[in-house]
């Protein structure tokens, strides 16, 4: 399974707010956004919880900020694999290559144009062209395909973290 150009916000579940894999395949994040959702479980991933009974999450080029009770899961669940060049701001989610740890300044859900809504960045957030561009430009399902979640253009050179691309 693979989750490409998403954004995950507001959300609420029991170990896994924003995203839960309990199912029997492995679950890759792409290019996505996942900000704001809670789990009600403690110690769970209020952005991304992965049973430890399941394959691996791996995340890419992704946004994980501002869960509750933290971003990853770490009580009683199994790690996410770190695909490179995230942003999280706190430590649950174990980023290392390319990782950036800071607050992505995003803006609230709102219609930013194209089909659904998104939370923007601007060029002041740590996410601007912070990205692998390989995998912005990579087609689905193994990358964003040059474009983030409402269609527009990804930069070729350095494009940005998340589900946003600015302009």
């Amino acid at each position: 399974t693979v989750i490409v150009n998403s954004t995950m916000t507001g959300n609420t579940g029991f170990a896994g707010g924003g995203v839960w894999n309990g199912g029997s395949t492995s679950l890759e994040i792409l290019d996505s956004t996942i900000a704001g959702n809670t789990a009600t479980f403690t110690a769970a991933g209020g952005g991304i919880g992965n049973s430890l009974s399941k394959p691996d999450v791996t995340v890419t080029n992704t946004i994980v900020a501002d869960n509750t009770p933290d971003n990853c899961g770490t009580n009683n669940l199994a790690p996410v694999t770190d695909g490179g060049h995230n942003l999280e701001n706190g430590t649950s989610c174990a980023f290392a290559s390319n990782a950036v740890n800071a607050e992505p300044a995003l803006g609230g859900l709102a219609n930013n144009g194209g089909p659904t809504s998104t939370r923007a960045i601007t060029s002041s957030s740590p996410a601007f062209g912070k990205g692998d561009p390989t995998v912005c430009a990579a087609a689905p399902p193994d990358g964003a395909g040059g474009v983030d979640q409402r269609g527009d253009a990804r930069k070729t050179a350095t494009c940005d973290i998340g589900a946003f691309e600015v302009a």
